[in-house]
């Protein structure tokens, strides 16, 4: 948790009770897809979550967002951010620009999970703003397979 500044808190039905500060909140300057009422959140990281991070609504403490660096699963993985979203999310430092794609997980069936590198989610973690940003990227889509990706990787990384 940041320090300083009023601390507020969520309760969430995955994590439980969350103390955050304002300092901590990052906007969307326009909802995610499917959850464009939802302009307020948390980024989470957790012992024992890596790589995994969570995108937890304020708003409704029931919508999460497993997310993910692409580059954990495709190190050549580029989000070519058009110039209008770096002005919009008022970036300034290429350095405190994050992105991440988010992760579905079928609930009890986590060899199915799946990465929307298609569109992911950019952080400026200066401005406390974020997006979900389409890319004009035809080799990416909004459901790749995690597993497949990892074992591609692992047989090019072992000469197979």
């Amino acid at each position: 948790m940041a320090e300083g500044g009023k601390v507020h808190q969520v309760v969430t039905p995955r994590f439980g009770r969350i103390e955050f500060t304002e300092q901590e909140i990052l906007t969307a300057t326009v909802g995610l897809f499917a959850f464009e009422d939802l302009k307020q959140f948390l980024l989470l990281s957790f012992p024992g979550m890596e790589p995994f991070h969570c995108l937890q609504s304020i708003e409704k403490p029931e919508v999460a967002f497993a997310l993910l660096d692409p580059r954990v699963l495709l190190p050549e993985y580029k989000a070519d951010i058009p110039q209008e979203v770096v002005e919009e999310l008022q970036i300034e430092n290429l350095d405190k620009l994050k992105d991440f794609v988010i992760v579905t997980i079928p609930s009890g069936k986590p060899e199915k999970m799946t990465a929307n590198l298609l569109a992911p989610i950019v952080i400026n973690l200066d401005s406390r703003k974020l997006k979900q940003v389409v890319l004009a990227a035809p080799e990416y889509r909004t459901r790749h397979s995690i597993l497949e990706i990892l074992e591609k990787g692992l047989k090019t990384d072992a000469g197979v």
